[in-house]
């Protein structure tokens, strides 16, 4: 049965699985998860998984358009604004012994402090895409306009200057001329930043990773290549690898986020590929 077929194929499927011939769930699918545990007496529970279908989706299949959990997106929403008072408090006081604005501190300490206010921001980054998330699963994103492709060339820029930093070499190939992306400009930016600078986070100094940016049918497409340390290596350990657990986070945000807004995400053999739809 259904079930049965899901927890089997679990956490990853190389291969398509074709769930039914036909109805809402007709078609070939792809499967990815990880095991599930319970918390009080560690025991196996399961897996938990997305699916995305293979292809374009049926007629008849309609989307969820958000109206469904208003409140639990208002909830969430406020939980996000919680949270940033915390942080914005951890990133500010670790700038102070950073800077040595009371006072001198130790390396040791200094050092700390700038890997403190590193993960805090990064971690407020993860909470601004999951309010993002929030407002586009309840529909106060829609119809906020489209954007041309100048913000997201100056993303791209500001990208490779601060890989340059870190020694690497990052070319940018543009082929994409002039159009307009079906998304605001704030969001569209924000994706491509997220997905680029995770992308590049695990090379070191002195790899060479090359950017595209061209048109792919009816969408945006943003391609990077993958580090040194990412090839070789599936869907699966590049979005479930504990040893990089900043670059996964990102990725799978990237990944929801995309499809939210009627992208995604595509892992091939030498490159990761953002799809964002183009305004018609």
């Amino acid at each position: 049965d259904f079930a049965e077929t899901f927890t089997s194929r679990l956490p990853f499927a190389d291969e398509p699985l074709v769930l039914a011939e036909d109805g809402a769930l007709a078609g070939e699918w792809r499967w990815s998860g990880a095991p599930a545990f319970f918390a009080d007496t560690g025991r196996f529970a399961g897996y938990r998984g997305v699916a995305r279908r293979e292809g374009d989706l049926p007629q008849q299949v309609q989307q969820p358009t958000g109206d469904f959990l208003p409140a639990e997106d208002d909830g969430l929403r406020e939980l996000m604004h919680e949270l940033r008072t915390p942080l914005n408090a951890i990133i500010g006081f670790g700038e102070i012994i950073e800077g040595q604005y009371l006072g001198p501190a130790h390396r040791s300490y200094r050092e700390r402090a700038t890997e403190i206010v590193r993960q805090a921001r990064r971690l407020s980054d993860a909470v601004d895409n999951v309010d993002l998330a929030a407002r586009l699963r309840s529909g106060r994103l829609q119809g906020e306009g489209t954007s041309d492709l100048s913000g997201l060339r100056d993303v791209l820029d500001e990208v490779r200057d601060e890989a340059g930093g870190r020694g690497l070499r990052i070319g940018i190939d543009d082929r994409a001329g002039d159009v307009r992306i079906a998304l605001p400009s704030a969001l569209a930016e924000r994706l491509v930043r997220q997905f680029s600078a995770a992308m590049i986070e695990p090379a070191v100094a002195g790899e060479q990773i090359g950017i595209v940016v061209d048109r792919l049918d009816s969408n945006l497409a943003i391609g990077v290549d993958r580090a040194t340390a990412l090839r070789g290596l599936t869907e699966q350990q590049i979005l479930a690898d504990r040893g990089r657990a900043g670059m996964r986070f990102a990725l799978r945000l990237v990944q929801g986020l995309a499809v939210m807004t009627g992208g995604r995400l595509d892992i091939g053999a030498d490159r990761l590929v953002l799809l964002l739809p183009l305004a018609h």
